[in-house]
């Protein structure tokens, strides 16, 4: 069982983790507050409320909770303006990883990429959040929120990896056979490793300031808590819940 193959599949699962979050602002977010000169028009829907969407949508890739809270026509929608691709992110990450694989010349299986797949949404589904408001200036469209984000420990990942190979390495059965039957076997065994990662007990917190933006549901124009950086609020869930992976 060679050692860089393992090397390469930790890798492919970390970026595949990692892609979860967003990276861009949301494309159909006014960049400033709903109105300058005249009075913020007010949000029904409270900053904590935002940040619990977003959580949901960023790293479970669950859009039904912004959906519901916005009032978007469907969860593509909702997918579109506040990620900016309805694509699922699943869909990418499962592309990515089998070209990383036919680079190196591992034959894997398009079921074992979807295992690896399926690993990862059962990992992330394990991660709890709650937002609460810090701070709120309903006149000036301002709020603070603190996010509580459970999160895996960041060494979570490569002791599982290095668990499964030392495993495999010292078994005579689980090393016969040729080479394609030796990653599938790996990967089967990673994937239940991975599955069983539990989050740490505590939360990792953080604030995010929020403001009144506009935005574009159904083609209508709303009034809405938006994080003031929604691309530094995605980096923070993200760096937050899955730490330094890679160490």
């Amino acid at each position: 069982m060679s050692r860089s193959f393992a090397a390469l599949l930790l890798l492919c699962l970390l970026l595949s983790l990692t892609a979860c979050g967003p990276k861009n602002p949301p494309t159909d977010v006014s960049s400033s507050p709903a109105a300058s000169s005249s009075p913020v028009k007010e949000s029904s829907i409270m900053p904590n409320e935002t940040a619990e969407a977003i959580f949901a949508l960023a790293v479970k890739n669950d859009p039904a909770p912004a959906t519901a809270i916005f009032g978007f026509g469907s969860d593509n929608e909702a997918r579109m303006v506040l990620r900016g691709d309805a694509q699922d992110p699943y869909i990418q990450a499962g592309q990515e990883m089998a070209a990383s694989f036919a680079d190196m010349g591992a034959d894997v299986s398009e079921e074992d990429v979807q295992l690896l797949i399926n690993a990862t949404k059962t990992m992330l589904s394990k991660l709890d959040y709650s937002a609460e408001i810090k701070e709120m200036d309903r006149e000036a469209g301002t709020a603070v929120v603190t996010s509580h984000v459970g999160y895996f420990e960041d060494d979570a990942i490569k002791n599982a990896m290095d668990g499964v190979l030392n495993e495999i390495l010292a078994d005579p059965d689980a090393a016969m056979g040729d080479e394609s039957d030796l990653y599938s076997v790996l990967i089967h065994r990673f994937a239940e490793a991975m599955s069983a990662i539990e989050p740490a007990e505590d939360t990792r917190d953080f604030d995010t300031d929020f403001q009144v933006k506009t935005l574009s549901v159904n083609g209508q124009e709303k009034s809405v808590w938006m994080p003031a950086d929604p691309s530094e609020f995605g980096a923070d869930l993200s760096d937050n819940a899955m730490g330094d992976l890679s160490n």
